[in-house]
């Protein structure tokens, strides 16, 4: 195996990843369940409203949008999926004429749904349905303290 190759590799697993991410969120897979423009219903068990800032340096930031502090630094090269569902979403507001300021909402529901939903267009994704490791990813940001500035 050439030098190139682990790189080259690396790189057509997250280009597929983030392609499959833009397919299912737009609907043009069956995920079935898993993107859906209709409201939850369900009551929360914890919610909570999010915000996310791109950095200079490539990081996003996660930002608590009720209390205005962040949550964390995601590095560039790091969070692949959150990245492509932030993309994801972006394009769409963007379609739809929709500014970046409206938060978006984190919420988990009764048998451990996580479900990102997008307040500006109603847009929801169950995060589940991409697997426990997305839904830890995202999961971790419900119960995150406020980094010290």
């Amino acid at each position: 195996m050439s030098d190139r190759q682990p790189a080259i590799l690396f790189s057509t697993l997250i280009g597929l990843s983030l392609a499959f991410v833009l397919a299912v969120s737009q609907g043009w897979v069956g995920a079935g369940a898993a993107v859906s423009n209709e409201r939850v219903v369900a009551d929360p068990i914890a919610y909570r409203l999010l915000t996310f800032a791109d950095r200079g340096d490539g990081s996003v930031e996660v930002i608590d949008a009720t209390l205005n502090r962040s949550l964390s630094v995601i590095h560039a090269g790091e969070g692949a999926f959150l990245r492509g569902v932030l993309r994801a979403l972006t394009a769409e507001r963007r379609t739809g004429g929709h500014g970046m300021s409206q938060p978006f909402e984190l919420r988990k529901e009764a048998a451990d749904r996580l479900i990102l939903i997008d307040k500006a267009t109603g847009r929801e994704i169950l995060l589940n349905a991409f697997g426990s490791e997305n839904v830890a990813f995202f999961d971790q940001f419900l119960s995150a303290e406020p980094l010290l500035s």
